[in-house]
């Protein structure tokens, strides 16, 4: 069994050169303006399998299969990076997907003088 390089798991950037970290979300009239759909259909698929436009699945979003085309930018299920929609919601809510993360970032600093709670080794 080969021994692992311990300068392997080093992170490429020096801790100390890291002066602050920033993190938001966008603002509303930003996500609407930079959206290529406006999700308004809650049916994912058409009567003959095919995604629905303005769906969960609408092909300007990128493509769902991999011999299908991007309608938003032409590119392959392999070129194109995806393109995002939006939902318009009677109220503001939280994304259930990120609150685990915030939380675990909102941890990393410290609640008095918003300093980042980390060493050399973490």
């Amino acid at each position: 069994m080969s021994q692992r390089n311990p300068d392997f798991f080093k992170p490429d950037i020096d801790v100390h050169k890291v002066k602050r970290v920033e993190f938001g979300i966008l603002k509303p009239e930003d996500i609407a303006r930079m959206s290529v759909v406006k999700v308004s259909q809650r049916l994912v698929f058409g009567p003959n399998g095919e995604p629905m436009k303005n769906g969960l699945n609408d092909p300007a979003m990128g493509p769902s299969g991999l011999r299908e085309e991007c309608q938003t930018c032409k590119g392959s299920s392999n070129q194109c990076p995806g393109h995002f929609g939006h939902i318009e919601l009677v109220k503001p809510m939280f994304h259930v997907g990120f609150i685990d993360k915030v939380i675990r970032v909102l941890r990393c600093v410290c609640r008095r003088c918003s300093k980042l709670l980390c060493d050399e080794v973490n």
